[in-house]
């Protein structure tokens, strides 16, 4: 076993050769090493060898080396480097910062030190997975159908033993032969009831997208969307992201919408061809809240809007739905709309979370993803890698530990 240490590295004697106690031991590790290679055969027979490759080359992008070969992450790594990665975020992660996840509707806001607090690293975090497939073809004989996938996995939250995903994620065939990929992470202490909101609605009335017009369909989607939310009492502080890709598989094209940071991006050969913009705070938006009476301002290591002269709500992005505090001081719902995008034969498109994003470069993705195969088996191997490199960032995010939703569209 390449690597192994000796018994007398490890402090033991060794018996004398020919003794039962010898012949014994020899017998053992024999037995063990077979063992062990019958593993690694059988591991590698179910992963294929494009996922091993594509394991090693995501592991040379993933981060660079510490000491002594060390391949964790750390200050300079992707997640600490990409502008996504948050300090004990408040809002634009899907941590209940305001209230009990088990309270009443109502919320009552933390202060900033109470939202900054950062408990020790549990000892054994522990997270729901669900994972749903949806496989199947669209179109006329001539063209291409599409294969699509979704896996989610509950993050963990020290502060709330009994954490709830407030990710959520939809695929919809729609009568048009169109086909609807969605995803959408909530934040806040009612988050998911907000998220999950958006969904059904998105669900509903997709119908609203049988336009020619994609950009004010869209628009129109979000706006309404946005109404419905705000109606209720559960999103004084609580809201969502919503990250939409309608695909028409009959021309091979599709279009993104969306607000927030849960990012989408489009894949060609598993190369990065089109990546959305995470929603955050330029001189544009700047002013625009400034004139509804809102402030930007850093705040844990990034910018965030507030109530003029107040602490709060401190949300870490410029659009999203919900957030009714924040939309009364210039937080927007209406989305980004991307331009008609080819989606070629082997094309391929991944929305996520942030759960992931954070974790993980685009790049790394897309080998992660091409090299799964069918679409519901990406979708379930990015969400799991992402998980695996979660542990690695409890330092800098005080134990805590992002949902993950990734959904995989594959032509």
């Amino acid at each position: 076993m390449s690597g192994a240490l000796s018994p007398r590295a490890c402090g033991f004697k060794s018996p004398d050769v020919g003794s039962p106690r010898s012949a014994f031991i020899l017998d053992t590790s024999q037995r063990s090493l077979r063992s062990e290679d019958a593993t690694r055969v059988a591991v590698a027979s179910s992963l294929g060898s494009r996922s091993l490759e594509a394991d090693s080359l995501v592991s040379s992008v993933k981060a660079p080396r510490g000491a002594a070969g060390d391949a964790s992450p750390r200050p300079g790594a992707w997640q600490l480097v990409r502008e996504r990665v948050k300090v004990n975020s408040l809002d634009t992660s899907p941590i209940p910062v305001r209230g009990r996840q088990n309270g009443s509707p109502s919320e009552t806001p933390l202060s900033p030190k109470q939202r900054d607090r950062s408990p020790p690293p549990p000892t054994s975090p522990m997270s729901k997975t669900r994972s749903e497939n949806t496989s199947a073809s669209w179109g006329s004989p001539r063209s291409s159908s599409l294969t699509c996938g979704r896996h989610t996995i509950a993050g963990y939250k020290q502060m709330f033993p009994a954490w709830k995903n407030q990710d959520t994620s939809l695929l919809k065939e729609l009568s048009t032969g169109h086909f609807l990929a969605a995803v959408f992470d909530g934040h806040g202490e009612h988050g998911h009831l907000v998220s999950n909101q958006a969904k059904d609605y998105f669900s509903q009335n997709a119908s609203i997208l049988d336009s020619t017009d994609l950009p004010s369909a869209f628009a129109r989607l979000f706006r309404q969307c946005n109404a419905k939310i705000l109606a209720n009492n559960v999103c004084e502080y609580s809201g969502s992201t919503a990250s939409c890709a309608l695909v028409d598989p009959k021309t091979r094209t599709v279009v993104f919408a969306h607000v927030g940071d849960s990012s989408m991006v489009l894949y060609d050969g598993g190369q990065v061809v089109f990546t959305t913009k995470d929603h955050k705070f330029g001189p544009e938006e700047e002013r625009h809240i400034a004139k509804s009476g809102g402030q930007v301002r850093f705040f844990s290591g990034s910018k965030r809007i507030f109530s003029r002269g107040s602490d709060f709500p401190g949300l870490a992005m410029s659009r999203a739905l919900g957030d009714r505090q924040a939309t009364r001081v210039g937080l927007s719902s209406e989305p980004d709309v991307s331009p008609i995008l080819h989606l070629g034969r082997g094309g391929m498109i991944v929305l996520a979370s942030d759960g992931l994003w954070d974790v993980m470069p685009p790049t790394a993705v897309g080998f992660q993803a091409d090299a799964a195969g069918d679409a519901q088996r990406a979708a379930c191997t990015l969400a799991t890698s992402a998980r695996s490199r979660w542990p690695t960032l409890m330092g800098c995010l005080g134990g805590d530990i992002d949902d993950i939703t990734v959904a995989v569209v594959k032509m």
